[in-house]
């Protein structure tokens, strides 16, 4: 058995492992909320990591309304744990990772009569997010073609508008269409985060 406290500590982990053991963490804590129980101990050592993802570990059973504001403050520390070792090298991971330290950080401070089912909705809302920014290749604009004895421009400020609008044609339309739907998805999830504070 490994915990995720020992794995933490002995390599960086993989932003699509922090996604799948946080999803199911809230949901086991979501499950445990519903039958009107706390955990009282969401922390790294208590977190069993397998074949099978990550999986609570028994915990110390609390007061319902204040234990289970207390388990949605230790599950976002210790998702800010996680991120701490992931790796985001990618505009895809780096989006990924700027989500889910929202989640976190939206949960820093959870007031009682806060529900884990609003975590839970949230990190679902993360997905889309990288989905769109991973197909949504780097556009380079390509300058306007120097003419002869012409010297190559190299501020921006220096290009007429004629060139600058020529340059703007190399981009293509399909590629403008995934950069709108890659902010939209970001907006959404930042929009859902927002609404998510206001729903019991």
């Amino acid at each position: 058995m490994t915990t995720l406290e020992e794995l933490l500590n002995s390599r960086r982990v993989r932003l699509d492992e922090v996604m799948a053991w946080a999803s199911a963490l809230a949901g086991q804590l979501s499950t445990l909320h519903d039958q009107r129980q706390s955990h009282g101990g969401v922390v790294a050592e208590m977190v069993r990591i397998d074949a099978g993802g990550a999986h609570l570990m028994p915990g110390r059973v609390g007061e319902p309304q204040s234990g289970q504001a207390r388990d949605i403050v230790e599950f976002a520390a210790l998702l800010r744990g996680m991120l701490a070792g992931a790796e985001a090298d990618t505009p895809a991971e780096r989006a990924q990772w700027n989500a889910l330290e929202g989640v976190a950080a939206a949960n820093t401070h959870a007031a009682e009569g806060s529900r884990m089912k609003k975590v839970v909705l949230a990190l679902k809302l993360v997905g889309p997010a990288r989905k769109a920014v991973k197909f949504c290749p780097a556009v380079t604009p390509t300058p306007a073609p120097a003419k002869r004895g012409q010297r190559v421009l190299l501020l921006v400020r220096e290009v007429s508008p004629t060139e600058q609008a020529s340059a703007g044609k190399a981009v293509s339309k399909p590629i403008r269409i995934a950069v709108l739907l890659a902010s939209a998805a970001s907006l959404a999830v930042f929009c859902g985060l927002v609404l998510l504070r206001f729903v019991k």
